[in-house]
C-alpha cells in the first residue's frame, strides 16, 4: 500500500503469524527485529522503534517515492535509460508518537559502523576513551571525508564553509 490510492484489501498480505525469535540490536533505544509470517507462506522483517517519532521518516520516504514518480516520468532517468535513477525507499509505519515499525532492509549495515572503519585504531581509541556522542562522531566524519575532497573548505562552529 502506497497511500495514494484507496487499498484494495483483496491484494494485501495477510498476517498468519509471528516468528518466535527476535533480534534485539545494540544502539541507543535498542530496536527490535521481528519477523511476521504472511498467508502467502513468506516471512516478513521489521524493525519495532520505541521511545522516538518515527512521523518524520514516514514523512521523507513518502518524498522519496515522489521523486521517483518524477524520476519514472523523465527520459533522462527512467528504466530504458541505461543510467537508472531511483531511491531506494522502505515502509515506516508510525504506530504512535513514540513508537513505530520500520520495514527491514536486508544486506545494510548501520552508519556507526562505517564510521568507525573509517577511522585508524588509534583514531577509535582516543574517540571512545572520550566517550564521544555518536552524533558528535558523525558530524567529525562527514566534516573529515568533505575535507578531504574540498582541501580548502573551514570550519567555524561545527558549520562547513567552502570558498571557490
Amino acid at each position: 500500500y502506497t497511500s495514494k490510492k484507496k487499498p484494495l484489501l483483496e491484494h494485501h498480505i495477510k498476517i498468519v503469524g509471528f516468528d518466535e525469535k527476535l533480534l534485539v540490536l545494540h544502539s541507543l533505544r535498542l530496536p527490535k527485529r521481528i519477523t511476521i509470517r504472511g498467508h502467502d507462506e513468506n516471512d516478513y522483517r521489521f524493525l519495532v522503534k520505541g521511545g522516538e517519532d518515527i512521523r518524520q521518516d514516514q514523512r521523507i520516504e513518502a518524498l522519496f517515492s515522489i521523486m521517483n514518480d518524477l524520476y519514472d516520468n523523465d527520459p533522462n532517468c527512467n528504466q530504458s535509460n541505461s543510467a537508472h535513477i531511483a531511491i531506494r525507499t522502505y515502509k515506516v509505519i508510525p504506530m504512535s508518537s513514540k513508537l513505530g515499525v520500520i520495514e527491514w532492509l536486508d544486506n545494510t549495515r548501520p552508519l556507526k559502523d562505517l564510521i568507525e572503519e573509517s577511522y585508524t585504531d588509534g583514531e577509535l581509541d582516543i574517540i571512545m576513551n572520550q566517550g564521544q556522542h555518536p552524533r558528535k562522531l558523525y558530524q567529525d566524519y562527514v566534516t573529515n571525508v568533505y575535507q578531504k575532497k574540498h582541501p580548502t573548505a573551514k570550519t567555524a562552529n561545527n558549520t562547513l564553509m567552502y570558498a571557490e
